[in-house]
C-alpha cells in the first residue's frame, strides 16, 4: 500500500463519513429518517431486543446531531493525521505556511473535542499556539484568548469550513485529483424530492407551488 494514498484514501472517508451525518440529521430533524431496527439483534455472545434499541423521534433527531457533531471530530483528527504522515512527523516546521496553519488549526479543533466530546472546550496550553491561523478565505481560527472557553462555531467557521479545510489539504497539498469523496461528485447524485435550504442551524423548505386549475 501506497502510505500517501493512504492518507488520501481516508480524508476522503472522513468527508463522506460527514455528509452522511449531515443526510442522516437533517432527515431526522425533518421527520423523514426510517428508525426501524432489527427485531432480534445478536453479536457475539449477546443479544438484544427490539424494545432495547428502539428509538423515538426525539432520541433520533438528537442523537443525529451528536451524529453529525462526532463526525466533525473524526474529519479534523483525519486532517491532522495526513499531515503529520505527509511531512514526515514535522508539520509545524514545514516551509508552507499554510500546511502549519491547516495542521494547527486541525489539531486545536481535535484536541477541543478530545478532550470534552460531548461539550468541546478549547485546550491550547502553549501559550505560543495562542495565535491567528488562517488558510486562504478558507477557514480562520483566532486562538488568541479561547483556551478553556467552550466551542463557539464563530471561532473557526463552522462545519462546512472544516470540510473545506479536508478538501483543501486533500486536493491542493496531497495533490488528490479524484472525484470520489468531494462535492464534485454530487452532480452524479439523486436530486432531492423537496427543495430545502439551511442557513445554519435554521432549515427553510419550499412550498409547493399553486397551480391553475
Amino acid at each position: 500500500m501506497n502510505p500517501h494514498n493512504d492518507q488520501i484514501q481516508m480524508l476522503r472517508a472522513a468527508e463522506l463519513q460527514f455528509r452522511l451525518a449531515v443526510a442522516v440529521n437533517f432527515a431526522a430533524a425533518s421527520h423523514n429518517q426510517p428508525l426501524d431496527l432489527p427485531t432480534t439483534w445478536t453479536y457475539g455472545k449477546h443479544s438484544v431486543a427490539n424494545y432495547e434499541i428502539a428509538l423515538t423521534p426525539e432520541g433520533a433527531s438528537f442523537a443525529a446531531t451528536l451524529l453529525e457533531h462526532s463526525a466533525m471530530y473524526f474529519m479534523a483528527m483525519q486532517i491532522e493525521l495526513a499531515l503529520i504522515a505527509w511531512t514526515s512527523g514535522k508539520p509545524t516546521t514545514h516551509s508552507d505556511p499554510e500546511v502549519r496553519a491547516s495542521f494547527q488549526i486541525s489539531r486545536h479543533i481535535r484536541n477541543g473535542f478530545a478532550h470534552y466530546p460531548l461539550q468541546p472546550v478549547w485546550e491550547i496550553r502553549n501559550t505560543d499556539d495562542r495565535q491567528i491561523y488562517s488558510v486562504r478565505d478558507i477557514i480562520t481560527l483566532d486562538a488568541t484568548d479561547v483556551h478553556g472557553k467552550p466551542f463557539k462555531w464563530q471561532d473557526f467557521g463552522g462545519p462546512l469550513a472544516l470540510l473545506r479545510l479536508s478538501e483543501f489539504v486533500r486536493t491542493q497539498i496531497l495533490q488528490d485529483n479524484g472525484v470520489f469523496g468531494s462535492n464534485r461528485d454530487a452532480s452524479s447524485g439523486p436530486l432531492p424530492s423537496i427543495e430545502y435550504l439551511q442557513q445554519g442551524p435554521l432549515t427553510l423548505k419550499k412550498l409547493r407551488e399553486k397551480t391553475n386549475g
